[in-house]
């Protein structure tokens, strides 16, 4: 599989603004498969670490105690915040939101000011990192086990995946 993919480089002219740059995605990185009849992707070390490059300017937030709409948390914190250049804001799942910088200079105001405060409730804002999305994905399956709710009565031959 060739092609060119968009990356993220380094600082221009000391001034934390970033540009993207191009590389070539080489033969074997993506690997497509399927594995108990769910797709499944994986990708090479190199490719893992130009996404977690492509990261290190990324926040995640959760406003505490009351739950927002995307619009309402764009509008609010864009005010709040006054960044110099535009995010992107994504919505993840469980009132947990990722605030993506173009530059450090605004990421690292908005880790270093604050408390950030909206509608009287505080907003958590943590820098994202691959321990932040393990832990996510972890709050996220145990959202889901307590929503099946309490396991009443486990049959031992399907626990231990025996046939018969």
């Amino acid at each position: 599989m060739e092609g060119q993919i968009i990356g993220q480089s380094s600082n221009i002219e000391g001034k934390g603004l970033e540009q993207k740059e191009e590389f070539e995605l080489l033969e074997g990185e993506i690997q497509k498969s399927i594995i108990n009849a769910t797709p499944s992707i994986e990708f090479s070390n190199r490719i893992h670490q130009i996404l977690i490059r492509d990261m290190e300017n990324t926040v995640v937030l959760k406003l505490l105690g009351r739950n927002i709409g995307y619009s309402v948390l764009q509008n609010k914190i864009y005010s709040l915040w006054k960044p110099s250049s535009l995010f992107q804001l994504i919505d993840i799942e469980n009132d947990y939101f990722l605030a993506k910088f173009q530059n450090k200079i605004d990421y690292e105001k908005v880790l270093a000011e604050g408390p950030w405060v909206l509608f009287g409730q505080y907003l958590i804002v943590q820098p994202w990192s691959v321990l932040t999305k393990i832990i996510l994905q972890v709050e996220n399956s145990y959202r889901n086990r307590r929503l099946i709710g309490k396991v009443v009565k486990l049959d031992m031959n399907t626990d231990n995946r025996v046939r018969g």
